[in-house]
């Protein structure tokens, strides 16, 4: 008996690697698509707080600029720089942005008020401008914040929880 002779011939086509490598990040992506959603929202949050600018442009900058950076860190109280600068957002975490906004928006209100007013600066309060000012309920509503804030701050102090 003889061979039969082939009728056929499948060729498998030779996919492209570009292609084949687009299919593998495709299935990366779909296989860790919370975190890359969480990168994304990641990189958008720094890129609108400027943090991307910022470190585009030292990146530009050279080696000089990376270099002054490292050996200040490196440097006598770098440690402690680094340290400080954990603490300080450790404590920015634990603030309700909103309160934030309106403590900050608020001191600016403030301070503008206060600059533009050469008036007060340049003269002498005495006790009667004191309870002046004490009726005033802009200076009330300052005063009771800052007095509930010595309060907090206080408990906080000594170690007695708000």
């Amino acid at each position: 008996m003889m061979a039969q002779p082939i009728e056929s011939v499948h060729r498998a086509d030779p996919v492209d690697s570009s292609e084949q490598a687009l299919r593998d990040i495709a299935a990366e992506f779909a296989a860790h698509k919370d975190a890359v959603s969480a990168g994304l929202n990641l990189l958008q949050a720094l890129h609108d707080a400027g943090v991307l600018a910022l470190a585009s442009g030292l990146f530009a900058a050279g080696d000089n600029a990376l270099a002054v950076i490292l050996s200040q860190l490196n440097g006598q109280g770098g440690q402690k720089t680094i340290q400080n600068v954990v603490q300080l957002a450790k404590g920015l975490s634990a603030i309700n942005p909103e309160q934030l906004e309106v403590a900050l928006s608020s001191v600016a209100a403030g301070l503008q008020a206060a600059l533009t007013r050469p008036d007060q600066t340049s003269s002498r309060l005495g006790m009667i401008d004191l309870w002046q000012a004490f009726r005033d309920p802009d200076v009330s509503a300052s005063l009771a914040l800052l007095l509930g804030f010595l309060q907090g701050m206080g408990k906080a102090i000594r170690g007695v929880r708000p």
